[in-house]
């Protein structure tokens, strides 16, 4: 009974909640008035894509700040900040503190440092299993609607 709740709990734990709950990847949504203008999304340096809204782009939970623009011939292009945070998922590894607990009572992982911080092997791995696939983070806004201004038509002087 006890190596089956050792190895039980050992399963449970080998995964990270953001891992399980969220994935690795997460889907920005881009809408505009009027409809049909090129949205383009950078994160961090690269060029995720261009598509026409109402476009999805799938990118990395880990891809870093992004910047969304939206352009249409004859109205003035508009850019939207797209910030990279921790994923409220993460934080669900907390709850792995008393399994853990029952677990090191019945020597079920061993002890191992996590950031200069001594953790139970089980608590550590889905902090270290969610930073290492990128779950950890998420990004803010998931869907961005932006009104396009029409261009203002200069008058030629007529001097």
């Amino acid at each position: 009974m006890k190596i089956r709740l050792v190895l039980l709990t050992g399963l449970l734990l080998a995964t990270g909640c953001a891992s399980v709950f969220t994935g690795t990847r997460e889907t920005i949504s881009a809408d505009s008035s009027p409809s049909g203008a090129d949205a383009t999304l950078f994160c961090g340096e690269t060029r995720v894509g261009t598509a026409l809204t109402r476009a999805k782009f799938t990118i990395r939970r880990n891809a870093g700040d992004c910047t969304l623009t939206i352009s249409k011939s004859g109205f003035v292009a508009r850019t939207a900040s797209i910030e990279q945070g921790i994923n409220p998922a993460y934080w669900a590894n907390f709850i792995s503190v008393p399994a853990a607990v029952v677990a090191a009572f019945y020597g079920g992982a061993a002890l191992i440092v996590y950031g200069g911080l001594p953790l139970h092997g089980s608590i550590a791995s889905g902090f270290v299993i969610d930073s290492a696939s990128g779950a950890m983070h998420t990004h803010r806004p998931h869907n961005v609607r932006i009104e396009l201004q029409p261009e203002v038509s200069r008058g030629r002087d007529s001097n």
